[in-house]
């Protein structure tokens, strides 16, 4: 593979596009949220719930499988947000693309708790107490098109 297709100008390297299907888990009209456990400080905010899609998954699977996974929750993912962000992290070595895909999800079974080291603390949060949380790029463009704000 060429090198200069792997590193950009000062040798950072470049990840991605990754694609994460995320999970809006509403509840009462509030919407389920979590706080990022991480070292890197751009990292470690609020965030709709969700993960990586692996090689040949589905991403309504990997909404599921993720939600299980780190906050021990059963869902059922019932309508594919119309909106796709797309955001590029630019870190000290690294920059990542990552391509979020969002899918208003059912709670089906559990109570959501951190199931996860990369997972803090978690909870539900009305639309408008969203617009004023710390959260990664992306959480708020969901919540505003989901409830039409």
């Amino acid at each position: 593979m060429d090198k200069k297709r792997i590193r950009g100008r000062l040798g950072m390297k470049k990840i991605g596009p990754l694609v994460i299907g995320i999970g809006l888990v509403i509840k009462d009209g509030k919407i389920l949220l979590a706080k990022r456990r991480s070292k890197i400080d751009q990292w470690h905010k609020w965030e709709i719930p969700g993960g990586i899609v692996e090689f040949g998954e589905d991403v309504k699977d990997t909404v599921r499988r993720e939600l299980m996974e780190e906050f021990g929750i059963k869902v059922r993912p019932k309508k594919l947000v119309d909106l796709i962000y797309t955001n590029i992290w630019k870190l000290k070595d690294r920059q990542i693309h990552v391509v979020l895909i969002g899918y208003v999800c059912d709670l089906v079974d559990g109570e959501p708790k951190p199931c996860d080291e990369e997972v803090e603390t978690v909870g539900w949060f009305t639309p408008e107490e969203v617009e004023k949380l710390d959260c990664l790029p992306g959480a708020k463009e969901f919540v505003r098109k989901v409830f039409n704000l």
